[in-house]
């Protein structure tokens, strides 16, 4: 009797872990976001970072990179803050996208310089980078600023 119970409980236990292994497999190719935004809820920034990255490669979305733009902001990040921005701010509907986000093109602009900054360019090569994005010269001033208060 005890090894039919053991032998129950064992068989129940791995049809479990199953279920669950096949529903991670079919949310991480079917639904990134999904996984993503579970991540992140439970405080798991750098696996949220994986799924936005598996989302965004599979949508190429704007909205969905921004997403993980932000995400990896969080985790600092620098390299991939350097690539993904580098891919929004290059991006053929970019101006569209953040015409209606106010400071957001800055708000990139300055993560991406900030992130090439501590990654080891000079401060001069930084600020063009941020000259070829930006026009208003307060917004280089400032970020020239942050460069200075930074490292």
């Amino acid at each position: 009797m005890k090894k039919l119970i053991i032998k129950t409980a064992v068989a129940t236990v791995v049809s479990v872990l199953i279920v669950v292994l096949a529903l991670i497999i079919l949310l991480t190719a079917f639904s990134p976001k999904t996984l993503a935004d579970f991540n992140y809820k439970i405080g798991n920034e750098r696996l949220s970072v994986y799924y936005e990255e598996l989302n965004y490669k599979k949508t190429n979305d704007l909205s969905d990179l921004e997403g993980l733009i932000y995400k990896i902001n969080e985790i600092d990040d620098y390299d991939k803050c350097i690539k993904y921005s580098k891919i929004m701010l290059d991006d053929e509907g970019f101006n569209a996208f953040a015409k209606d986000k106010k400071g957001y093109e800055f708000y990139l602009v300055s993560e991406y310089v900030v992130a090439l900054y501590k990654t080891g360019s000079t401060k001069e090569e930084c600020l063009e980078k941020a000259k070829k994005y930006l026009e208003e010269e307060t917004e280089i001033q400032l970020i020239q600023t942050v460069l200075d208060n930074d490292k």
